[in-house]
Order: structure tokens, then C-alpha cells, then sequence
């Protein structure tokens, strides 16, 4: 499969370009060196890192202060079996001014993505984890940028304090001091300074283990001491980039550096040496300067120059023989590695270069050596600072995205771009989202995907039954090390459920496979992820035409039996991502039967609610201050925490206590459950699911004529409605009669106990007959006292004043009784307990009606000055209200609902004017891009030497000859940004991209309207139960849509982001259906 789309988001909030705040972080540098190890080999360009530190996914970038969260990262270093990691930057919070150890790397790159974040050992320059403030003292740092190791001693340099720090030996315990420090006469002063002792800001330390070199950024110069220092302040021996100790040129920003030349440096940040070569990455001239051999004199001139034609040239770029502001380089003697952060990518020599303007042979970060894209994928950087290895693995400490990644080797298996929908097999772009570049077509969670490459397995084989193996005739497949259920394997493609386990929305694929002569691992390639990605099965399994679409008796749609308007049909998809029940991936979905209670009311003091499951209670008593989500919560917990059975949980937006069977499949649907409070609480517990027929419904109290009950049967409505002088018993009977007429149940009456039974006329037919029970509810009165209990005081009546309720006011102990009557209102009726109370001799009573919609009763003694203390109390009582409950409602069978909401539309739905056109990827020559504004074509071929914003320059100015579309070229943002000339005309004008074959180029279409496609309501999106990675949405088509012979159907779902919803849609592929004519009114 030949790829030919991406996925893009792209990160607020951090340049690429030179930016001023770009040009003052891209003075810290800094590299490892002492125990050299080789680069390993079999790296590929723009393969993806299997090690991440720092972060819990490979899109994650969270920062803290924390033993186990790191801020912006600058340099590492290795030490054996130790990873040390320089965690301070001033310009991507937080700036922790520290230095931490991890002592056991090896049980590091054991590690996860998804696993529990491992905590450092030691932190220094801070009294602990929790602690990043700045200081000047042995055992304190500020901006501790650049870090490295001998083996036995550890050196750091520190930006903010203008000094470098040695430790003897590599500390074992937090906290710990400085022996000795250079650039300061002690460790209490900072103070900038020239000369053979002094330092400004350097950020880079290096040694070979005898002598020590360090970058001394800010003074343009790089200084050798011969020997380790064992005191405070001495001289350094050799000064490089300046004639003498004496001269630093002018203190300046990268882009102003003076001319240069081979022995003048502007912002050098990075020193090391192979031990022969010593090798200074020039910031500020974008260059990496090499000597053959350590020099002995200072002001000596460079060997070889890289990323530059010559040595009096200085211009940035990002080819294969040029860099953008590089930042570290290393060597392990026989290659050459440069971290190029203002490209955001890693180059590989594969021979140290021994000619001016050598090309790079390989590159980490970007797909080839055009790209410069910044993104917190797997295979990405965002201002990659320092490299450092240990034989096996490459590390780069990648700042902005606070994390250090983790290289390996591999044999290059998979396709670029080769993993993707099953269902759509699409790789076309989608859109730009959250200023993150994720250059991959995205699958979801719970996925079926497809894998496409070469050499992929040794045979062909396909899993006979799930659960699905996780290894399949020697072949695994690792999505950030989580191994994948493989439904089939062969040489050229593997199909995969994507681990549900996975998180991010970038992943890190590798492919095992054991052959004849030993285990094969591939390169790992980056994986776009997304929780919902949605992709629709078509009938000739290629992802276009005729979708796989049935009707509700699960017939296929075709053009012999066409959807029909108003029909209800089912798509069937896979890339819906998670859903809201447990699911083991590779498993055969089972979802444990389900019901619920939903509470409402409100929820006075000392009110009990009772679920009952399988004839076990569990019970809650209101407290002062419950609100209705206390209530669910509660009884939740206590079914959770003693039920056998049945798991509980809390829907706190539709206050509903959820039950789930503990065991999975439709065994758990034999459950009952019901819910009950006392009569006259004004909180209610209602079960809120169907019962399965057999079962019973009750009927409590006293019907109020005009209540009507209502039983559904299935879809069959029976009801009776109370006339006078009904009863409870009399309505049984009434319903009992109504409902024996169904052909498929019989009811029995019980009307002593106020019961209807359920049973189905023949139990032996499998038929599901499912039920519920209502009543009509009758508004009443509440009376409630404001305030203080003695009087004066006041008491508040409410509600609707329905005959029959009798209000109570108690003074003192005398009580006070008003019955209501038909047309009485809230307001009657205290003026009525007026009237009644006026007659107390110490108590007046009187309307209180300033507020008309709260009216109230004003109680005040008569005689104020008499010192009578009279308690007051007041009480509704009214006839019990009528009540219906299912007595024995069984969970139904479950179902797993997407938790990302799945929409559908009818139509094709093309972008309209005024919209953005978004680019990205990399402006190889030879590429045609092509905007069609309604059927007129504006293209552009590449050149050699077009960038980005020369082809977004080259087709603004094309289109800008269209007589109703202006075009501006926004060359920041790398995007098209199309109006229309005169808005004041209704003009729908449609607008398109397309890439000639094969292209690298990124072009993206996005607008906030479009032509019309019609958006149908979705009823349910989710698993389908027996299956593994298949999902179903079921959709109605509007009543009025029009028949048509090849209707388009396309799904979308919102794009989620580190944990946020966006305004962006990931959308499925379009697939084809028939809608027929409606049936006439004599059919």
C-alpha cells in the first residue's frame, strides 16, 4: 500500500522560526561525553524513539517539580548504569534549576510509555524533589544547563551563576555539595567575568577525563584547562574563538553575530571530544567546527567545518549540508552526530566529515532532510537539546517537550505510514488541530488496523478463534511495547486489534518475527492515535463504494431492498475508540447486564432510599446538606462495596445510580433490582429500565381521579385511568383485565396486596418481552419554617393546594389545622391559617405577600415586651399518593457505548470560502499541488529550493487571479487564508486540494462551512457484542430526504487532545448506499 496522506496538529505557543524568544533559548547548549560508547547502528531517517523519560506517552508534556515530573530538559549524560539529566530552562516552565540521577538505567528503558512514571534517585542543587529555587551556594544551582561525566566525576555548568561545578566523584544522595568551582573565586559569587578565571553563561562542560573544556557562551569563546581542577578559580590554559583570554567581541543575540572565520565563535554552546578531535558547536554562525586534534595554543583555527560551504559563511538551513542554530554535537570517534534544534532534528554522519559542507547521512525527527516540523510525536522533536548513548540506545533530551527519548536499531519492515484503518485503509490528510504536527493517518483504541510493509512475517496464518493471540507464528506486534491480538500475519501485511490500553494520540509501533536464523526486531515507526477515528466498512473490503449498511432485520441495503426515508439502519465501522465498559483487547466483547436508579426530589433531612438487588437491600438516610448526587453517590458505594453481584457507579449529570452485573455476558440479565422510598418523602427512586417479562408491578395508595396508569408492553400502551371512588384494588383489576388481552402474557390480579403477576403464555418460546409501569403524578404542598422556630417568625407554604391536604401549625402546643378544598391556592390557604390563628391570645398572624410568587405567613406576638418564648412548628398531610413500581425489574442485556460521540451526515460536505488551506510536510522539488476554487484549477510545481512558505507564497499569488477569491499568504503560520471579494453577495464557492502522486507535502483544507450534507441523528455507537474491534452505528434517515440510487455516508468524531476536547472532526471514509422511493399511503 503506497501511503500518500497524514495527520497534523501543530503546537501553540512555540516557533520554529527565529523568533526573538526563540533566539535567546537557543543560546544553552550542552553535550555528554566522558565514558564514549558508539552511536548505534541501523538507525533510519524519521524512525520512531521506543524510550521515553519524563512523560507517561509519547504526546504527553506535562512539567512539574517532582521526583518522577521533569520541566524543560537540556543536557544528559551517562555514567554506566546511570542516565543524568540537566532539568532546568528558563523558557518552558517549569524551571527547575536541578541536576537529577537515575541510577538504573537499564531498568528505565524496561520501562512502558504507559507505566507508572519511575522516580529519580538523587536530585542536586535542591534540598529535594519538591524544591526549584535558584541559589548560589555548593549545594545550589540556577540553570543548571549543561551536564557530564567523566565516569568518576560529574561536571555541570551553570548559566545563571557564570561558574561550572565539579563533583569528585558522582554524588549517591540528594542535595550534595560542590568540591570545587570555576569562574568564581567561591561558591557564593556569580558575577559575570573575562579573563583565564572568569565565565559568562556558559552552557557546555565536557571531558576526556584529563583535561576539561568548557563553552563559555556568552563570552563568544571556549576554554581548556590541561588538567582537572582541584581548586576554586583557577586558570584555564587554552581560550578558542578569541586571540586571547582578553577579547570577547560583542555580548549579542545568535542572528547578530560579527563576521567570522575559522578561529572566531558567536554563541559557542557545546564542547566534546572522540579523544583525538575536539569538536565546538558554533550556535550563533550555524556550525559545527571540527580539530583534528585537541589544540595546545590559543586562538587556534578549525579543521573542517559542517553545515557550511566555508568558514566565512554563517547563514542557517535545513538541508542535508546545512543546520539551524545546532545546539550539541557527539562522537564516538568513528561518526558524528549534531542535534540541529533549530530544524528539530537529529543528524547523523556516518564518517566524521574531512571536508567543509559534508552532507548528513541520516535524520531523526523528520521524515527526510527537508522537514523541520516541531511535534511531541513518537518520531519527533520540539528544540532537541542534547544527545548522549550507551551502545545500544540513542538518547536526546527533547526540552520543549519536557522528556528524554530513546533510540534504537531495527530492520526497516513497515511502510511509512504503513499502519492504518482496516475499514477506510485511509491515509488521507485530515485536518490541522492544537499546534501539533502528528504526521500519520490516526487509528483508534480497540482498532482493527492493518499493517503494510515487506518482509513482515515468514508465512501466512490467520487466528483460529478469539481471544486473539498475541503471538501468531512467531510474529508480535508492539504498540508502545503493549503487545497487540493479531487476527492475520503474511509477508506483506498484519492485521491487529490496536491495544485499548493505549493513551496519547502518538505511538510507537515495532514488529518481531522469529526466522530460521534468529529473532528479527523492526525499526519502530510512529503510530498517529486518536480517540475516535472512525472508518467504515465497504462491501469489497477496500474502503470505497457500497458501505456496509443493513437494515433493522440486519438485511443488507442494496439496490433490491433500498433504504427508505425515516429508516432506521445500522453502518458498520471499526476506529470508535474506548467505550464505557471494562474491554479486554483481543477478547470477544461481553458486557455485563444493566439498569439503573435514577434519584430526583429533593432531598431533605432524615429521608431513606432503598435499591434492592436479588432481595439485598442497601439503604440511605438523608443528612442536613445532601444533595442529589450525595444520595446516588452513597448508595453507590455501599453496592459496590457488599454486592456480590452488581457494580455501581454514579452518572452525577443525570443523578443516576448505574448497575452492572460483576459477571460479563447475558448471564447477569436474571438480576432484579428495585428502588423505594417511604411514603410522602419528597426524594424518589426510580428504576429507569425495562423489566423482562416474568415479573410484577404494585401499586400503592390512593389513586386521585383523572391519574392515569400506564403499562408498556414492548411497544403495546395499556392504561386505565382512576375514576371517583377508585381504589388501589379496583385499579389492579381494571389493568390485570386490560392486559390479559395481549396474545403473547397473561396477568393475574392480586388486588389484597395491591400486585399484577407477569407471566408469558408459552415460556417455551424464545420471546423477550420487556416492561414498565407509570403513573401520573399529582403536584401537592410543602410548608417549611424560614429562619428562627420561636416566634416572631415566619413559615413558608409552596406547592399546588390539591384538595384534601391538611397544613399544620403548632404554637406551643396548640395546634391550628386547615384542610384544603378544590380552588384553593397557596395563598388561600395561609390566609385561611390566618384567620385561625388571629384567635390565639398571643400570637398574631397576617399574609405576608411582598413577594407575590413566595407568599408567606408572618407570625408576631402580640406583646413584644412580655418575654413569652413560644416554639412553632408546621406539617403537610395528605391522603398517601398513588404509586407504581416494577417489583422485580431485571438488568437488561448490556451494551458498551463509544465515550467519543459519534456523528453522521448524508451528502458530501465540501469546504466553502472563506476557509484556510493549511501546508506542511517538506517542498521537495518536482511535487504539483493544485486548489480548485469550484471548477477552476491553481497549480504549483515545486522547485529546487522552494520552502514552505514559497509554495504558500507561489499559490496565494496564483489564486489572487480569481475574480471572486482573494488569497494572503500568512508565511508564519504556513497557511492560505482564502476571502471572498465581495461579501455582500451570496456566493457558495467550494474549495479543494489534491497532491500529485507520491508528494511529501502536507495540504490541508479547513473551513467553518460547507455544502450542504445532511446530519441525521445517531441512536447508538458502539461494540458489537461477540466481536473484537467491531463497532455499530445505528443512524435514522430524515423523513424528507430524497431518493437516490448512491447516497454518501461519512462519519465523524471530535479530536481529543491531552485529555480536551477540540473544534476539529476526524472523519471516516465516504461510503455509498442506495435510498429508494417512500412508500404511498395505500402500500
Amino acid at each position: 500500500m503506497e501511503a500518500n496522506g497524514f495527520f497534523v496538529f501543530v503546537k501553540k505557543g512555540i516557533a520554529t522560526t527565529a523568533s526573538l524568544l526563540c533566539l535567546v533559548w537557543l543560546l544553552f547548549a550542552a553535550v555528554s561525553s566522558g565514558q564514549m560508547q558508539p552511536i548505534p547502528e541501523g538507525l533510519v531517517n524519521g524512525q520512531a524513539a521506543r524510550f521515553v523519560l519524563g512523560q507517561r506517552n509519547f504526546s504527553d508534556i506535562t512539567g512539574g517539580t517532582s521526583e518522577i515530573r521533569i520541566g524543560a530538559t537540556s543536557a544528559i549524560a551517562i555514567a554506566g548504569n546511570k542516565l543524568i539529566v540537566s532539568d532546568s530552562s528558563f523558557l518552558s516552565p517549569p524551571n527547575n534549576n536541578r541536576i537529577l540521577i537515575y541510577n538504573d538505567l537499564q531498568a528505565l528503558k524496561a520501562r512502558l510509555p504507559q507505566d507508572e512514571l519511575p522516580p529519580a534517585d538523587v536530585v542536586l542543587g535542591q534540598p529535594d524533589f519538591t524544591t526549584a529555587t535558584p541559589g548560589t551556594a555548593a549545594d545550589r544551582m540556577n540553570q543548571p544547563v549543561g551536564v557530564a561525566t567523566d565516569g568518576t566525576r560529574l561536571y555541570v555548568a551553570e548559566w545563571g551563576n557564570n561558574r561550572v561545578l565539579i563533583f569528585h566523584q558522582i554524588p549517591q544522595t540528594s542535595g550534595a555539595a560542590a568540591d570545587v568551582v570555576l569562574g568564581q573565586p567561591n561558591f557564593t559569587s556569580s558575577a559575570a567575568a573575562l579573563g583565564r578565571q572568569g565565565l559568562t553563561q556558559p552552557s557546555g562542560v565536557s571531558s576526556d577525563g584529563t583535561r576539561l573544556f568548557v563553552a563559555d557562551t556568552m563570552n563568544n569563546r571556549v576554554l581548556i584547562y590541561n588538567q582537572i581542577p582541584t581548586q576554586n578559580g583557577v586558570a584555564a590554559d587554552v581560550v578558542l574563538g578569541q586571540p586571547n583570554f582578553d577579547t570577547r567581541g560583542s555580548i549579542v543575540l545568535a542572528t547578530q553575530c560579527p563576521p567570522t572565520a575559522s578561529n572566531i565563535f558567536c554563541n559557542p554552546t557545546s564542547i566534546t571530544t572522540d579523544g583525538q578531535r575536539l569538536i565546538v558547536t558554533d550556535l550563533g554562525n550555524n556550525r559545527v567546527l571540527i580539530y583534528n586534534r585537541i589544540p595546545t595554543e590559543s586562538g587556534a583555527a578549525a579543521d573542517i567545518v559542517v553545515g557550511q560551504p566555508d568558514f566565512t559563511s554563517n547563514g542557517p538551513g535545513n538541508t542535508e549540508t546545512t543546520l539551524n542554530f545546532p545546539r550539541a554535537a557527539f562522537s564516538d570517534g568513528a561518526r558524528l552526530l549534531i542535534a540541529d534544534s533549530g530544524n528539530n532534528r537529529i543528524l547523523i554522519y556516518n564518517r566524521i566529515p574531512t571536508q567543509n559542507g559534508a552532507a548528513a547521512d541520516l535524520v531523526l525527527g523528520q521524515e527526510d532532510f527537508l522537514g523541520i516540523m516541531e511535534s511531541c510525536a513518537a518520531s519527533n522533536f520540539a528544540v532537541p537539546y542534547s544527545v548522549a548513548s550507551d551502545g545500544e540506545t540513542l538518547y536526546v533530551s527533547d526540552s520543549l517537550n519536557r522528556r528524554v527519548l530513546g533510540f534504537q536499531l531495527g530492520m526497516p519492515l513497515v511502510n511509512r505510514n504503513g499502519v492504518v484503518n482496516t475499514a477506510s485503509f485511509s491515509s488521507d490528510p485530515q485536518t490541522a488541530a492544537c499546534s501539533v504536527f502528528l504526521p500519520q493517518p490516526p487509528v483508534a483504541p480497540g482498532a482493527i488496523a492493518s499493517i503494510f510493509g515487506n518482509d513482515l512475517a515468514e508465512t501466512s496464518a490467520e487466528a483460529d478463534s478469539a481471544p486473539l493471540p498475541r503471538e501468531l507464528r512467531g510474529v508480535r506486534v508492539r504498540f508502545n511495547g503493549i503487545e497487540a491480538p493479531i487476527f492475520s500475519i503474511s509477508p506483506t501485511q498484519i492485521n491487529v486489534q490496536v491495544p485499548f490500553e493505549l493513551t496519547g494520540f502518538s505511538a510507537s509501533l515495532e514488529i518481531e518475527k522469529q526466522t530460521p536464523t534468529g529473532k528479527v526486531i523492526s525499526t519502530a515507526i510512529p503510530v498517529g492515535l486518536a480517540n475516535g477515528a472512525p472508518g467504515i466498512f465497504t462491501q469489497d473490503g477496500t474502503g470505497k463504494g457500497a458501505g456496509v449498511i443493513v437494515h433493522a432485520d440486519f438485511t443488507p441495503v442494496s439496490a433490491g431492498a433500498p433504504a427508505l426515508p425515516g429508516e432506521a439502519l445500522t453502518a458498520f465501522v471499526t476506529g470508535l475508540g474506548s467505550v464505557d465498559h471494562p474491554t479486554v483487547s483481543g477478547e470477544a466483547a461481553q458486557f455485563g447486564a444493566m439498569g439503573g436508579v435514577q434519584i430526583g426530589g429533593s432531598a431533605g433531612a432524615g429521608q431513606t432510599v432503598t435499591i434492592t438487588v436479588n432481595n439485598h437491600s442497601y439503604s440511605y438516610t438523608t443528612v442536613s446538606g445532601d444533595a442529589l448526587d450525595t444520595v446516588a453517590a452513597k448508595l453507590a458505594e455501599l453496592i459496590v462495596r457488599s454486592d456480590p453481584n452488581v457494580s455501581a457507579s454514579v452518572d452525577p449529570v443525570d443523578l443516576q445510580v448505574s448497575l452492572r452485573a460483576r459477571v460479563f455476558g447475558d448471564e447477569g440479565s436474571s438480576i432484579t433490582y428495585s428502588a423505594s422510598t417511604p411514603e410522602g418523602a419528597t426524594l424518589t427512586a426510580a428504576v429507569s429500565n425495562s423489566t423482562l417479562v416474568p415479573g410484577s408491578i404494585a401499586l400503592q395508595g390512593t389513586p386521585v381521579p383523572g391519574q392515569t396508569v400506564t403499562v408498556l408492553l414492548n411497544e403495546t400502551l395499556i392504561s386505565y385511568t382512576a375514576v371517583p371512588g377508585d381504589t388501589a384494588e379496583t385499579v389492579v383489576m381494571e389493568l390485570a383485565e386490560r392486559i390479559n388481552g395481549d396474545p403473547n402474557m397473561s396477568a393475574t390480579a392480586d388486588p389484597a396486596n395491591g400486585i399484577i403477576h407477569l407471566e408469558l403464555r408459552d415460556p417455551s418460546l424464545d420471546q423477550t418481552i420487556t416492561y414498565t409501569a407509570i403513573v401520573d403524578s399529582v403536584e401537592r404542598l410543602a410548608a417549611f419554617v424560614e429562619g428562627t422556630t420561636t416566634v416572631p417568625g415566619t413559615v413558608r407554604i409552596a406547592g399546588t393546594a390539591t384538595a384534601g391536604q391538611t397544613v399544620n401549625v403548632t404554637l406551643a402546643g396548640t395546634l391550628y389545622t386547615y384542610t384544603t378544598v378544590p380552588g384553593d391556592t397557596a395563598e388561600t390557604v395561609i390566609q385561611e391559617l390566618a384567620s385561625l390563628i388571629n384567635d390565639d391570645p398571643n400570637v398574631s398572624a397576617t399574609l405576608d405577600n411582598s413577594d407575590p410568587d413566595n407568599p408567606k405567613l408572618s407570625l408576631q406576638l402580640r406583646n413584644p415586651d412580655s418575654g413569652l418564648t413560644i416554639p412553632f412548628a408546621v406539617s403537610v398531610f395528605a391522603v398517601p399518593s398513588f404509586r407504581v413500581t416494577t417489583a422485580y425489574e431485571h438488568l437488561a442485556p448490556g451494551v458498551a457505548n463509544v465515550t467519543n460521540t459519534v456523528s453522521a451526515a448524508i451528502g458530501k460536505a465540501i469546504p466553502l470560502v472563506p476557509g484556510d488551506i493549511f501546508f506542511g510536510g517538506t517542498a521537495a522539488p518536482g511535487q504539483t499541488v493544485t486548489i480548485s476554487l469550484l471548477e477552476t484549477p491553481y497549480s504549483y510545481t515545486t522547485t529546487d529550493g522552494d520552502t514552505l512558505q514559497t509554495v504558500v507564497s507561489r499559490l496565494a499569488d496564483l489564486i489572487n487571479g480569481d475574480p471572486n477569491v482573494t488569497a494572503t499568504a500568512d508565511l508564519t503560520n504556513l497557511t492560505v487564508r482564502l476571502q471572498l471579494r465581495n461579501t455582500g453577495q451570496d456566493q457558495r464557492i467550494t474549495f479543494s486540494s489534491s497532491l500529485s502522486p507520491g508528494a511529501t507535502l502536507l495540504v490541508l483544507t479547513q473551513s467553518s462551512q460547507s455544502t450542504d450534507a445532511t446530519s441525521v441523528p445517531v441512536t447508538f455507537a458502539g461494540l458489537v457484542k461477540g466481536s473484537v474491534g467491531l463497532y455499530q452505528v445505528n443512524f435514522t434517515l430524515p423523513d424528507t430526504i430524497q431518493p437516490n440510487p448512491s447516497e454518501t455516508l461519512t462519519l465523524s468524531q471530535n479530536l481529543v487532545v491531552l485529555g480536551s476536547a477540540t473544534s476539529v472532526d476526524i472523519f471516516s471514509n465516504s461510503v455509498e448506499f442506495p435510498i429508494g422511493e417512500p412508500p404511498s399511503s395505500g402500500e
